[in-house]
């Protein structure tokens, strides 16, 4: 779900340009989200049936991954294309490896934060 786009990507960037590529995605994006939120608070009505609350949360998992998609079609791609043009190869270095150590640390804080809550 995450690589497949990528490969796209680069022939959509080629064919119609950086930045009609970013404002449809991005508008895109911002439906998916919307969409995803929508149909998490229809799910968390009170009094909804089962089959109901399945059905929501199908529906905002297909919105989720729509994002996903778009995701991989846009900045994904873009974003490191813009960094190896505007930026010399240490301060490239030094960004990426700021990002994984910031992603890292992330990934290691967020299961202690909710552990054991109740929501």
């Amino acid at each position: 779900m995450n690589f497949a786009p990528v490969i796209p990507a680069y022939f959509l960037i080629k064919r119609y340009g950086r930045k009609p590529i970013l404002t449809v995605c991005s508008f895109l994006m911002t439906i998916a989200m919307v969409g995803t939120g929508v149909f998490i608070l229809l799910q968390n009505r009170s009094g909804i049936s089962q089959e109901s609350y399945n059905t929501m949360g199908y529906f905002a998992l297909i919105f989720i991954n729509i994002y996903i998609v778009v995701f991989e079609l846009s900045l994904g791609p873009l974003t490191w294309i813009y960094l190896t043009e505007i930026m010399t190869e240490k301060g490239l270095s030094i960004g990426v490896a700021v990002n994984l150590i910031l992603t890292v640390t992330a990934a290691l804080i967020t299961p202690s934060l909710f552990k054991d809550k109740s929501f």
